[in-house]
């Protein structure tokens, strides 16, 4: 059964640092500082790489206001409040459309009447990632934390190197569990409406994931 401490004690194994038996543990106080430091930034940031099998949900959304009452919302019809497990928007479940949207704090914004969404949620518990995704996971972990551990900053890019390879491998292993369904058009559109930017793709293309940690 994986959990944190396996995940902290698997990266710092690979930048060469002794095991930890707690996260709270005081005796080697740096080095637990900089694990709890990291690992909650660095879980979000794998989870929100990918629009990952384990970490997908769904859930049709409960209006909360109506946007025409607020003056900085009137360019959208509804708004809807996201999931408390919400992380990242995905795409709309069952729309054949283009996606137009705005997430701002814990609302979404948009045209769409009944929204139904894909989104990823935070999966702070690592027993349930994927294998693969464990493993890159720590990669990314260990490269952050090469830096302050031991300030070998070649270290630190090769971890990175290292984290993304494994990253695409654990999307292989992902993408071969599951398909997203896409809205298809004719090519490339960029649909400038009202301000907002619309992607819609065209037939054959492949797009994944979202937008990373910022």
């Amino acid at each position: 059964m994986a959990t944190d401490l396996d995940l902290v004690n698997y990266a710092l194994g690979l930048v060469g640092q002794d095991e930890l038996v707690s996260l709270d543990d005081t005796t080697n106080s740096r080095v637990v500082r900089l694990a709890n430091r990291f690992l909650p930034l660095v879980k979000k940031y794998v989870l929100r790489a990918r629009d990952w099998n384990c970490a997908r949900a769904r859930q049709i959304l409960a209006i909360v206001d109506n946007p025409d009452t607020d003056p900085n919302r009137r360019e959208w019809r509804f708004a809807y409040a996201l999931p408390s497990d919400y992380l990242c928007m995905r795409r709309f479940s069952g729309w054949q459309g283009p996606m137009s949207f705005s997430v701002e704090g814990k609302t979404l914004l948009t045209d769409v009447q009944n929204a139904a969404i894909v989104y990823t949620k935070n999966l702070d518990d690592v027993n349930q990632w994927d294998s693969v995704m464990f493993v890159a996971g720590a990669s990314k972990l260990a490269a952050e934390l090469s830096g302050p551990l031991v300030r070998d900053f070649k270290m630190q890019e090769a971890f990175l190197k290292k984290w993304a390879i494994e990253f695409d491998e654990a999307v292989g292993v992902d993408e071969g569990e599951g398909q997203v369904e896409q809205f298809r058009g004719d090519g490339f559109i960029d649909v400038r409406n009202r301000g907002r930017s619309v992607i819609i793709l065209p037939e054959g293309s492949n797009a994944t994931g979202g937008a990373l940690l910022s």
